[in-house]
């Protein structure tokens, strides 16, 4: 169990419960801009899709052909990984409680009166204590998150790549 605070100048008690509140806050917020990056994937790499359609593209021949069928594909393909970053989901640690933070725990109470309840009761080293859990929880899907949406990324960069030379040999 987490100790609150000590002689060494160190946050303790309330203070410590802010900080630890504060830093699983960041997280959670980490989770959020990465499910927004991925959104703004989606809807550039729908974009390229939708401008591939037939009579879009004033150039024609098999190369062309070729890379209007890859855009299209590379599109695809970043578009999957960024549903992945969104719909992404982490078993957590096993806990030998239910805690007082995560919404399927919270519910294991029968009533929101009996988790208030409970909440109150349950001394401050043990909030502490879930509250770190979860931030390290949220830290692993961050992560997870980070690294798909940066694959996706690469791919959308090879299919804005080959977008802009599609359109560009319409030009030549």
């Amino acid at each position: 169990m987490t100790q609150l605070g000590g002689p060494d100048g160190r946050p303790q008690g309330r203070d410590l419960a802010r900080e630890a509140s504060d830093v699983l806050n960041y997280n959670q917020q980490l989770v959020q801009f990465a499910d927004s990056k991925a959104g703004t994937l989606i809807l550039i790499n729908s974009l390229f899709v939708a401008s591939m359609g037939a009579g879009s593209v004033s150039a024609s021949g098999p190369l062309v052909e070729m890379a209007r069928g890859l855009t299209v594909l590379a599109s695809a393909a970043a578009v999957v990984l960024c549903l992945v970053v969104v719909m992404s989901r982490q078993e957590a640690p096993a806990q030998a409680r239910a805690d007082l933070l995560f919404f399927a725990d919270i519910l294991k109470r029968p009533n929101a009166s009996h988790y208030a309840s409970e909440f109150v009761r349950t001394p401050l080293e043990v909030q502490v204590d879930d509250m770190l859990h979860r931030t390290y929880v949220l830290a692993r899907i961050a992560q997870r998150k980070f690294q798909t949406y940066g694959q996706a990324q690469t791919v959308t960069a090879f299919s804005g790549t080959l977008w802009l030379l599609v359109h560009l040999a319409g030009i030549f």
